[in-house]
């Protein structure tokens, strides 16, 4: 429920957590890996994030490039994440969600970690954050085409900063997992759709309820002389 809370304060991250998870337990299973790194994998994507309920939605939504101090608020999210999480879950899983910001090279945060420092399950959920960011339309961007996506995930291989392998992987199972994906954040939309119209009803209902009582006030407080409008 809280992870849905976090998507949900923005229309831009509503599908991110459910597509980091789908594109994540589709490597897993293109990756041959056992139904309890499967769990764990699953369970990290979902929390990955979760530290960004305490991230100003000025932030979140901002619609261009980020400035040096706006990146270090974003950044400290996975801080967060680790803080709601230390010692109250699973360690491995833990891992995971607070290290799909490292890079295999050092050039990721928030503790630049190497890639013998990095299990493939890290890694897995790593590169799935970067494709649902690529694949999603932000604040700051439109969604990337297939080509495009591709293209970055591959110089980011190249680069040394995420799994060739993993990558390898993406890009010759991608039309597979985009329908996959877009399965999964048709069904996530369509609540957030409800819940948007639900909440607009309420609104009006509070707005004509407030109407209405000042209505009512009005009426009864010109009729015992409190508000007595008289014209010579």
């Amino acid at each position: 429920m809280l992870v849905s809370l976090i998507d949900f304060r923005s229309y831009f991250t509503v599908t991110h957590t459910i597509t980091t998870c789908t594109i994540s337990l589709e490597l897993a299973r293109l990756l041959s890996l056992s139904s309890e790194q499967t769990k764990k994998i699953y369970y990290g994507a979902m929390m990955h994030d979760l530290g960004k309920i305490g991230i100003p939605i000025e932030i979140l939504e901002y619609p261009g490039q980020l400035t040096q101090e706006q990146m270090i608020i974003m950044r400290s999210h996975v801080l967060k994440t680790r803080e709601l999480l230390e010692e109250k879950i699973d360690q491995e899983i833990l891992e995971i969600a607070c290290r799909h910001h490292e890079k295999l090279n050092g050039s990721g945060y928030p503790h630049s970690l190497w890639e013998n420092q990095l299990t493939q399950e890290q890694r897995i959920v790593a590169i799935s954050d970067i494709v649902s960011a690529l694949c999603g339309k932000r604040s700051y961007k439109t969604s990337f085409s297939k080509e495009k996506t591709c293209e970055i995930l591959n110089q980011m291989a190249q680069a040394g900063e995420i799994d060739s392998m993993i990558v390898a992987q993406v890009i010759d199972n991608y039309d597979l997992i985009e329908g996959k994906i877009w399965k999964e954040a048709a069904a996530v939309l369509e609540k957030y759709n409800t819940i948007i119209v639900t909440y607009s009803d309420l609104l009006n209902r509070k707005q004509e309820l407030i109407e209405a009582k000042w209505l009512y006030l009005v009426f009864r407080y010109s009729k015992t002389g409190i508000v007595n409008l008289k014209i010579d």
